[in-house]
Formats: C-alpha cells, sequence, structure tokens
C-alpha cells in the first residue's frame, strides 16, 4: 500500500496550527501564524492568487489577496475555519492530487516554520523512518536547485545512511544532517538546521558566502572565550575572568556569558606551573554546562544550557538552533595581562 505521507504532514500541521492559534510568530519573515495557513490554502485551492500578489511586488505580510485571508483568520473562528479549509477536499486541488511530489517538502518546511519560531523554539521531531526516506528522495532533486550559486561542489550526507552528490567541483563542501535538517538548511533556514559544513575551512567559507543566508541575516561562525586575569594578581593566588562570546560572519562579537570565572591558589608561585593549555581547557569547562544535579541528567544540563545561549542570540534578533551552536568551533583567547603572566 502506497503511503502518502504529505497527508500525514499535512494533518500534523494543521493541529499545530490549532494548538499555536492566530497571532504565532513563523520563520518565514513578515508572516504570522495566519498569514502561513493563508498561503497553503492559497497554494491548493488557488495558486494564481499567489503569483498575482507577487506581482504587486508587497512586502511579505502585505500582499493585497493573502493578507486580506489572513485578516480574516486573525479572530478565533476565522482562524478555525481557514484551518479546516485545508483539510478540506472540495474544488481541484491539484497539488493534493499530486501527493508527496508537490506537497511533502512543502509541508514539512512550513510545519517547521511554526513548531522553530519564536522565543521557545520546539526541539527537531523524530519523524518515521520511511517518511525521512521519502523527504530524502525528493529532497536530491530540488538540492541542486538550492546550491547552483555554490563556488565549490556539495554533497549532501544523510545521518540515515545515504549520501548524494548535488553539485560537483574541484573542492566539495559536505552538508550533514537528518533529511529534514538538510531540507531546512536548503530552504534558507540556515539558522534553524542542525547541520554540520564538513570541508576545509576555505573550501566551507565559500559556500558559506554563496549558499548562506539571506542578505543581512547574520550566521555565528565560532564561540570564543576571552580569559584575563585581575590586575593584580599575587604569587600564590589569581582571580581570572570568562567572557563567552558568538563570533558572527560579519565580525560582530555577541556576548553570550559574561558572569563566569574561577580562582587559583596555592603554594608560592603559581604561575611557574600554569600552562595556557591549561587555563584554556579551565576555560572551556567554566562557560559549559553546568553540572548535573538532582534527577537531573548531564545530557539535560547540556540541553538547557546550549538552549540557553540560542536564546540569548534570538534577543540579539540572530537565529541558530541550539544543536548547531554546540557544534560550532570553541576557541580561547588569551588577554594581555593572563598573557605577560604565562
Amino acid at each position: 500500500m502506497l503511503v502518502r505521507w504529505s497527508e500525514a504532514e499535512r494533518y500534523a500541521l494543521a493541529a499545530t496550527f490549532r494548538e499555536v492559534g492566530p497571532g504565532a510568530p513563523t520563520l518565514c519573515a513578515g508572516w504570522r501564524s495566519e498569514d502561513l495557513l493563508a498561503h497553503l490554502v492559497l497554494r491548493e485551492t488557488r495558486p494564481w492568487v499567489i503569483g498575482l500578489d507577487r506581482l504587486s511586488g508587497a512586502a511579505p505580510g502585505r500582499e493585497p489577496r493573502q493578507s486580506a485571508m489572513a485578516r480574516a483568520a486573525a479572530t478565533p473562528g476565522g482562524y478555525a475555519a481557514l484551518v479546516d479549509e485545508l483539510l478540506g477536499r472540495d474544488g481541484l486541488r491539484l497539488t493534493r492530487r499530486l501527493g508527496d511530489a508537490a506537497d511533502l517538502l512543502e509541508f514539512v518546511v512550513h510545519h517547521e516554520d511554526l513548531r522553530r519560531a519564536g522565543d521557545t523554539p520546539r526541539p527537531p521531531r523524530r519523524l518515521p523512518e520511511a517518511m525521512r526516506a521519502a523527504v530524502w528522495d525528493r529532497l536530491r532533486g530540488m538540492a541542486r536547485l538550492a546550491v547552483r550559486r555554490s563556488p565549490v561542489g556539495v554533497v549532501l550526507v544523510s545521518t540515515t545512511g545515504p549520501r548524494t552528490v548535488v553539485r560537483r567541483g574541484a573542492d566539495s563542501v559536505a552538508l550533514v544532517g537528518d533529511p529534514v535538517e538538510l531540507l531546512l538548511h536548503l530552504f534558507g533556514r540556515t539558522g534553524h538546521a542542525d547541520v554540520e559544513l564538513r570541508g576545509t575551512p576555505d573550501t566551507v567559507a565559500a559556500y558559506r558566502a554563496a549558499v548562506g543566508p539571506a542578505p543581512g541575516v547574520a550566521e555565528v561562525v565560532r564561540l570564543v572565550t576571552v580569559v584575563d586575569v585581575d590586575a593584580e594578581p599575587s604569587r600564590d593566588a589569581a582571580s581570572f575572568t570568562a567572557v563567552h562570546v558568538a563570533v558572527l560572519d560579519d565580525g560582530r562579537r555577541v556576548p553570550l556569558l559574561a558572569d563566569r570565572g574561577w580562582t587559583v591558589s596555592g603554594p608560592a608561585d603559581i604561575w611557574r606551573h600554569m600552562t595556557a593549555a591549561e587555563v584554556a581547557a579551565t576555560a572551556r569547562a567554566v562557560v559549559g554546562p553546568d553540572e548535573p544535579h538532582g534527577d537531573t541528567s548531564t545530557e539535560d544540563m547540556a540541553r538547557d544550557h546550549w538552549q540557553h545561549l540560542a536564546g540569548v542570540l534570538r534577543r540579539h534578533d540572530v537565529r541558530v538552533a541550539a544543536e548547531v551552536l554546540r557544534r560550532l568551533p570553541h576557541d580561547v583567547e588569551i588577554g594581555a595581562r593572563l598573557r605577560a603572566r604565562l
């Protein structure tokens, strides 16, 4: 029996629409939940309306026809009726007749647009293996179009096992992740997709520059902890400060943790036995997840830590998934006073 995963995702998406209600944020610039809902209904029932809105040149959220439908859905009753229309079967509904070929990737991406938006984004879902395989099969074709501007080769590597070359080049970058995460990355949700880029630094940089976030959208490229020592340390004791920052691709640094540090004391002249490597290792631990306590596990503490840092970045209008932050390079920079002591 042929399973149409797009239909399963349609009902799951409708349930999430009902759960978040009108006025909820999405990852689509300028759109709230009712705008996204109106888009999906129009795409299926009156696609020519979307074309006319695009011809108008209006900004997202100000489309003449779609925004009128969205305004009508801003009330609880109007919103519920539009969700029902998304599930309806009346009329031609050509994309629904085409099934997974037309709807699967569209519904999966926009479902995550709802789930991962706002100050408390939801973690990635664990979809059925067969559904992930269906996403992968559809993804491979559209990926070639998505990376067409890349000056380097691109290989998609699914954590479920398969891989495929979508752009050939002398040097290549590998995009590694679950099929859904790869889909989000290729659809421009790079800051919300748990995808690892593997390759030489120059190759990865070239790919990011060509196929990275939309213009004006900053991306976190690494983490840095700046360590220094009090102005007047003694020979047998010293207090260290550790400032943890996210470095963006435009060179800016966003402070993540500014209240961390530690103290060292011991026999006379502790500096004779202290090394930069030891300081760096301690700094990484100090700005990392706290130790588990009570019924919490190490993984619980790590998850909370990275979600907290992702939340700090959101307050600076920088969107990045907690799992992406967790895998970024983490450098330690030694301040001038400490460098003079080591």
